[in-house]
């Protein structure tokens, strides 16, 4: 996994999308469930990746989709997680099928 750029959510703090950077695409994003509210932790879904913000957030909107999106997602502030991550190593990733 490549250097995390940009976290979006939605207003529940459940489900969002990841910006990362990737060595082939440059950015790639990823549909991801958040574990805890403080996003210290979050898991990709399905093993999914899309070229654009647009298409992980397709992906949501998807009649088979099971992740329900409440509300707008919001752009997350990224120097206040990296500031409350501070204190830990990093944010942990797991990949699901």
């Amino acid at each position: 996994m490549g250097k995390l750029l940009t976290i979006w959510k939605d207003i529940k703090g459940n489900v969002g999308i990841i910006e990362l950077v990737d060595g082939i695409f440059d950015r790639s994003f990823y549909p991801v469930v958040f574990s805890s509210k403080d996003m210290s932790g979050y898991e990709i879904i399905g093993n999914r990746w899309y070229t654009t913000y647009t298409g992980a957030r397709q992906f949501f909107r998807a009649k088979t989709s099971t992740y329900i999106v409440k509300g707008r997602m919001i752009k997350v502030n990224l120097g206040a997680f990296i500031e409350r991550e501070s204190y830990k190593e990093k944010c942990w990733i797991t990949m699901s099928n």
